[in-house]
């Protein structure tokens, strides 16, 4: 994509066109724009796809269409579950597609077709195959009216390993995930821990343990 050099009367007539966040959403995230993109991280069962499905399902509220990459899961009953606990089925149904198990090459011919989601979520960056920092900024860079959601393993309170961290730095909303809350920090204003799943945070340990080792089932 060609660059060109702005003048301030062309930053000044550039007008955003953000999604229009309200509520809790607003307030952790500010109002962002559907462009560029985002990372998220956290070990596992933390609560980040928990947490990327009710993002979806408010963005399928607002009129914008997802696809979810799952390259770790795929269609598999875990996801099934976890489209239905959502709530997502409740939404215009048409707004929300699975990416299954698609390498950058495919999801490239899936970006210029008419018809391809304005946002997509990208799980996870550690299953991508040979891909460079570089092949992903290009990606990004050539699709400016999409906005990329990039989903990374954790070491400690970091994304894991060189590319997840380049991620990190390029993205304008980093959320890092424990215990089902979401920690965002957002280059549109917003900054809060987002309660991922209220009712976890009332239960007992004992409750918590229970819970848990269901899901995990």
């Amino acid at each position: 994509m060609k660059k060109r050099a702005l003048s301030v009367n062309d930053i000044l007539c550039y007008e955003p066109k953000s999604i229009g966040f309200d509520g809790k959403w607003k307030e952790a995230m500010g109002d962002p724009e559907l462009k560029g993109c985002w990372t998220i991280w956290g070990a596992s069962g933390q609560g980040k796809t928990r947490f990327l499905l009710q993002l979806t399902k408010y963005l399928m509220s607002k009129g914008v269409k997802v696809a979810y990459n799952s390259l770790e899961e795929g269609l598999s009953a875990t996801f099934k579950r976890a489209i239905i606990d959502s709530g997502i089925v409740a939404e215009n149904i048409g707004m929300f597609s699975l990416w299954d198990k698609l390498q950058l090459d495919d999801v490239k011919k899936n970006l210029v077709k008419k018809r391809c989601p304005r946002v997509i979520i990208i799980d996870s960056v550690q299953f991508l195959d040979g891909v460079t920092k570089a092949d992903l900024s290009e990606m990004i860079d050539n699709n400016p009216r999409k906005l990329f959601v990039f989903v990374s393993h954790a070491a400690g309170r970091q994304p894991l390993g060189a590319l997840a961290n380049s991620l990190r730095y390029k993205s304008d909303i980093k959320m890092y995930v424990d215990d089902f809350y979401n920690h965002i920090t957002s280059r549109y204003s917003g900054r809060a821990v987002f309660d991922i799943w209220p009712e976890y945070h009332l239960m007992t340990d004992e409750e918590r343990q229970k819970t848990v080792t269901m899901i995990e089932k």
